[in-house]
């Protein structure tokens, strides 16, 4: 999967939220998204929801759709988003 590809799916993930994060034809908001996130923090970003979870839970989820990270490293991923 292309880094586009993988800030596409943010993109459609994000505009599913109540605050939406529409597309646009000039491309400015995968622009925004690559400045915001890693290639790495967006392929986490799409299996998180608005609740506070266990990491366990995130993680099987994640683990489920194909993402092949450790929980260690995703509490890492994570853990940078945080700050």
């Amino acid at each position: 999967m292309t880094d586009d590809q993988i800030y596409r799916d943010l993109q459609k993930y994000l505009d599913t939220l109540p605050g939406g994060f529409q597309a646009t034809e000039s491309g400015s908001d995968i622009k925004l998204l690559k400045c915001l996130f890693t290639p790495e923090e967006a392929r986490v970003a799409v299996h998180l929801t608005m609740k506070p979870e266990p990491i366990k839970r995130i993680y099987n989820r994640a683990k489920k759709s194909g993402l092949s990270v450790s929980i260690e490293e995703l509490q890492q991923i994570l853990d940078r988003d945080a700050v």
